[in-house]
């Protein structure tokens, strides 16, 4: 497989009738995407569930639902992959091309999904001398409506206000 694409996640418009949907990129295992109906009047998105709501076909790239999204739902389709080593490249002469195929097909796309994940994250520019630590916000969705994400009066740490 080569990884030829560097989208991570698909949105589609549902129109009541289609049923199949392209992935962003070529995946490995059924397990490697998420995939969500988004309702625009209730703007509720749900997760969807494998072999319950749609099938993977990994040969031609693409998820088919048991029922087609109505003209008022978005269909996001997530590349999500668990950043571990699923194989033993074992230390013999016998160790075939496609296992290390197989394996540089994950790291880039686990690469991917990082790049994507850090595009919606507060950077921080690091500096050795700001001493800055950053608490994970924990806090509701409905604590932290209306708030802002700003630095506290020492400036070592970030907290939600008003």
């Amino acid at each position: 497989m080569t990884i030829s694409s560097t989208t991570v996640q698909s949105r589609t418009d549902g129109d009541g009738s289609e049923t199949t949907f392209d992935l962003p990129q070529s995946v490995q295992a059924e397990g490697d995407i998420e995939v969500y109906l988004f309702n625009e009047s209730t703007e509720a998105a749900t997760l969807q569930t494998l072999n319950t709501h749609y099938t993977v076909d990994l040969n031609a790239d693409q998820i088919t639902f048991t029922s087609a999204p109505s003209a008022t739902e978005k269909v996001f389709i997530n590349v999500t992959l668990d950043i571990k080593q699923l194989s033993d490249l074992s230390n013999t002469n016998s160790l075939g091309g496609r296992a290390i195929e197989d394996q540089l097909d994950r790291i880039v796309q686990m690469l991917l999904w990082l790049d994507f994940q850090v595009q919606y994250c507060v950077r921080v520019t690091p500096n050795a001398n700001a001493g800055l630590t950053v608490s994970p916000i924990t806090d509701a969705a409905s604590d932290r409506q209306s708030k802002k994400v700003a630095f506290t009066s020492d400036g070592n740490d970030i907290e939600l206000v008003s």
